[in-house]
């Protein structure tokens, strides 16, 4: 981080304009201009950072340069021929971090079984050299072993020059601007040193030894590369067994020698318009026949169907939203109805009989006319209708035509995992309407065992209370979803005091009837919130299983059969099904490379060959057929029908997987797909999921491509009721409370928005009154650096209290609905968890005060939208600046090249009668070098 950054204030305050001057044309008083003479960057310091959580990593001029270091490292047998290797020993990360003089740590591990071990000494020499060593001992086998040196950042780097010693006829010249196919990433091999000259800085990396060992590889399209970085590693060197291994190399920064990178004609961007963002994401009907002509949706178009029905009150619903139409819904027979809508189901003897779930939507200059075959194809045909609604002037009108569609799955749905994180039960039930909208008919509301258990104590378990879930649960069966309840099959022993689990297993012991007395607990607990007509007992990747087997006298398959069909019996009795993931009854050594997900026999978990308890299972458990990865085909499905059970393929976070996972259930005969959602109620992030699931699971004619399943996501996680087209915009100028420029020229001068110099400032933003996701905003002119256009408040940047400074709104301001805000961040380590950023503080005259606060990947981001930037425990990366809380309002590059990105959000004024006096922005006093900035301010009234 830059030295002038402690600089900056951490609380700035904005005038808000009186609206009477806005329609009068009176303007601020321009901001002085920043006249100053064209510095050159200075060399600044390369900063080390390690800890257990964020590794290690450096940083340059406040950007982390070195994304990592020392991140892995592999003792592996020797390849057979044809064959995989064997991993002997890995780290080093999960061994003994400690720190030793400031600025040094060491890390260490050793495998008592194999003898192998490390240690690694990462230090900070001085401000601009770092040095790592390594030091192996080989296991007492032959080995190879394989480990990185450190990744620089694909963003700061592409395009960097490559320079290296010893040279080569076939050495890089260069990192591609666009990154390399993983078949031909590797850039250079045998050096012994290597100069990555940037356009932020040069990082020069030198074997001290000269043992020519450092390879260097293009990793921003290797799948397990989840930085998408430049990785120096060493790479499969031959061990002796039981032999000693030393290799040290020095870590140096440099003034940028490759500045030719930054071109202000690679500064582009533009404004995101305003509509359905996510209107591409859908599949065509089995049928269609378009006829000429349209009907006009007009504010007396009425609704004939069932008032109390699903369809009728969801199309009217969002008919309100979408197209501001109050249309009544009447009875079939009443005198109000003449030009309109009629939903009706098809009659039993109707020759043309649509199959289940089915629906017909009919279109003339007359009206509408939705058939369905039952509740639900009415309900998907009020969703096609919906999504045939195109805006004209003056009003709404649909195409002629008619379509008819079912779905190719019997079910279709989700499995959402509860977390206690975020309980909003308004925006939960905004998540079932995207899951009912995606052709949805199934939900699976799955719980951890320690939160059920926690229902008991009432209002103190911080988690979801039982009424609450109950009222989503009616929500969902309003939406005609078929409900499940689900529970996690991981126990803890110091969670549940009495409850046997063996040590390293995560499985209560099945041998102890406390063990099902407390289960079948739980599960009442589940019924009777739910009444579920399914419950999803888990059974996945259990650890541990083995040591039960031994005492049990019994085989770890026969334990795990028995277990299944006990709790099987005890929810029959009582009218439930019973469904468990599919992972355990796949045998890892035959399914793993074909299918992934595989975990009987799987060393990992000691749960030994629980496949083998295929055949003793009744043949009414349902199969969760769970596969992460893209394959191309999934046989697994196969492999359970075959068998005679249902099965259910399970995706997660990717659209072509799930697209893939869709057609294989098809083709094999199973009942359908869900999409799960690990870590969606966790992190607020759409990308967590994928409704491609359920569309899928209607429609093999989904495509899978493109990020629209996030962006219609997002669109129905957010607020829907609130209509920005409704209210007069106000844009108001930041003017003399703009602190910072847009267009920042030189790297640690103190004027330019994030002080990170061109590589990354927003030069691209154009100024003047532009509409940004339906919101004009008046945004000024950063005069090519000379000019102050933003406000940018610091978070945590030392001790002591951050200064202020206050500017006064004008008493004559009016009362406003709302506030839209057009504003980005910098967060020098960002992440995908909820964190917050800032605040803005609202003041009224009357003294009151409301704090909006100001969330990371909630209603802001950091504004460069790489996809591997934001730490995270999980896998999903896609669109990091599609959020829940605001809009994407601007997308662009900076003059580097780097993707980067503004959001519009809304704030709604709780209590529109009062008027603002004033309008604080702070930053976060926990989130160490970040900063938040606003761009534009506009009054909805």
């Amino acid at each position: 981080m830059c030295l002038r950054s402690l600089e900056l204030k951490g609380i700035c305050i904005l005038t808000l304009l009186c609206v009477t001057l806005l329609l009068l044309g009176i303007p601020f008083l321009p901001a002085a201009d920043a006249s100053r003479q064209e510095l050159k960057a200075a060399p600044l310091p390369l900063r080390l950072e390690v800890d257990a959580e964020r590794r290690g990593r450096a940083f340059y001029g406040g950007l982390q340069t070195i994304v990592s270091i020392g991140a892995a490292l592999h003792f592996v047998e020797p390849a057979p021929l044809g064959g995989d290797r064997k991993r002997i020993f890995s780290g080093p990360w999960n061994g003994d971090l400690r720190q030793g003089l400031p600025g040094s740590h060491t890390l260490s591990g050793r495998d008592a079984k194999s003898g192998a071990e490390y240690l690694i000494l990462i230090r900070q020499v001085d401000a601009g050299n770092l040095k790592v060593d390594f030091s192996f001992t080989a296991p007492s086998r032959p080995a190879d072993l394989s480990f990185d040196i450190l990744k620089l950042s694909g963003d700061l780097f592409a395009g960097a020059g490559l320079e290296s010693l010893p040279q080569a006829l076939h050495d890089a010249g260069e990192v591609p601007t666009k990154p390399s196919p993983a078949a031909r990433r590797i850039m250079l091999t045998g050096k012994n040193r290597v100069r990555v000259r940037g356009a932020l800085c040069d990082i020069e990396v030198t074997d001290l030894l000269g043992s020519s060992s450092i390879l260097v590889a293009d990793c921003r399209l290797v799948p397990w590369d989840r930085e998408k970085s430049i990785n120096f590693n060493v790479d499969s060197i031959s061990l002796d067994p039981g032999r000693s291994y030393q290799f040290s190399y020095s870590v140096r920064s440099l003034p940028p020698s490759r500045t030719s990178l930054i071109r202000n004609d690679r500064a582009v961007g533009s404004p995101v318009p305003a509509g359905d963002q996510g209107a591409g994401f859908g599949a065509a009907p089995k049928y269609m026949l378009q006829a000429p002509g349209f009907f006009q949706l007009q504010g007396d178009t009425v609704i004939c169907g069932n008032p109390r029905g699903s369809a009728e009150r969801v199309l009217a619903a969002e008919l309100r939203r979408q197209a501001s139409l109050q249309c009544e819904v009447v009875a079939p027979g009443s005198s109000g109805f003449g030009r309109g809508i009629r939903i009706e189901q098809q009659a039993l003897s109707a020759k043309d009989k649509l199959p289940p779930e089915g629906y017909e939507l009919s279109v003339n200059r007359d009206g509408v006319v939705i058939r369905g075959a039952d509740a639900r194809g009415c309900l998907y045909g009020a969703h096609a209708l919906l999504n045939r609604l195109l805006p004209v002037q003056g009003g709404w009108r649909v195409a002629s035509g008619t379509r008819r569609d079912w779905p190719d799955l019997p079910q279709r749905g989700a499995c959402i995992e509860m977390s206690p994180a975020l309980r909003d039960v308004a925006l939960f039930k905004r998540y079932l309407d995207a899951i009912s909208r995606s052709g949805g008919n199934l939900v699976i509301f799955l719980h951890d065992p320690i939160r059920v258990a926690g229902w008991r104590k009432g209002a103190g378990n911080k988690g979801w209370t039982p009424e609450q879930l109950a009222e989503i649960a009616a929500y969902a069966r309003f939406l005609q979803l078929e409900v499940w309840a689900g529970i996690g099959s991981a126990f803890k022993s110091a969670d549940f005091p009495g409850l046997s689990v063996a040590k390293g297993a995560n499985f209560y012991d099945p041998s102890q009837e406390g063990s099902y007395r407390l289960l079948f607990g739980l599960y009442d607990q589940l019924l009777a919130v739910y009444q579920p007509s399914t419950l999803l007992i888990s059974h996945d990747e259990m650890r541990g299983l083995s040591s039960y087997a031994a005492a049990m006298k019994s085989s770890e398959a026969d334990i795990f059969a028995r277990d299944v069909t006990r709790s099987r019996n005890w929810l029959a009795e009582r009218g439930v099904a019973t469904a468990i993931w599919g992972d355990m009854l796949l045998d890892h050594g035959r399914w793993e490379k074909e299918v992934g997900a595989a975990n009987s026999s799987n060393p990992f978990f000691s749960s030994g060959a629980t496949h083998e308890a295929l055949d003793q299972l009744p043949r009414d458990v349902v199969i969760l057929d769970w596969h992460y990865d893209m394959r191309k085909q999934y046989r697994s499905v196969e492999h359970f029908r075959s068998r005679g059970f249902r099965v259910l393929g399970a995706s997660w976070h990717d659209p072509q997987a799930a697209r893939s996972l869709a057609l294989s259930v098809k083709q094999f005969g199973g009942q359908g797909i869900i999409a799960t959602d690990w870590g969606l109620l966790r992190t607020m992030a759409p990308a967590a999921t994928t409704l491609s699931a359920p569309l899928c699971g209607w429609s093999s004619q989904c495509s899978g491509e493109g990020n629209g399943d996030l962006e219609f996501l997002a669109g129905y996680l957010r607020d829907r009721d609130f209509q920005v087209s409704t209210y007069r915009q106000s844009p108001v100028a930041l003017g003399e409370a703009a602190n910072r420029s847009t267009w920042d020229a030189v790297q640690g001068s103190g004027r330019g928005i994030f002080d990170v110099g061109p590589v990354l400032d927003l030069r691209a933003l154009a100024s003047g009154w532009q509409s940004f996701a339906g919101v004009m905003f008046d945004v000024d002119s950063p005069g090519r650096g000379k000019r102050n256009n933003c406000i940018v408040a610091a978070g945590k940047v030392g001790a002591g209290e951050l200064p202020a400074d206050s500017v006064t709104l004008p008493g004559a301001a009016p009362p406003v609905r709302a506030i839209a805000f057009l504003h980005t961040a910098f967060v020098a380590e960002p992440q995908v968890a909820l964190r917050e950023l800032g605040e803005y503080l609202i003041e009224y005259q009357s003294g009151r005060k409301v704090r909006v606060p100001l969330q990371e990947n909630w209603n802001i981001t950091d504004l460069r939208c790489t996809e591997s930037l934001r730490r995270n425990p999980w896998t999903f990366s896609r669109s990091p600046d599609v959020l829940a809380g605001s809009r994407p309002g601007w997308r662009g590059y900076s003059a580097s090249g780097i993707p980067l990105n503004a959001q519009m959000f809304i704030w709604q004024n709780p209590f529109p009668e009062e008027k603002i006096s004033r309008l604080t922005l702070r930053g976060s006093g926990s989130v160490p070098h970040s900063r938040v900035a606003l761009l534009g301010v506009t009054l909805l009234q």
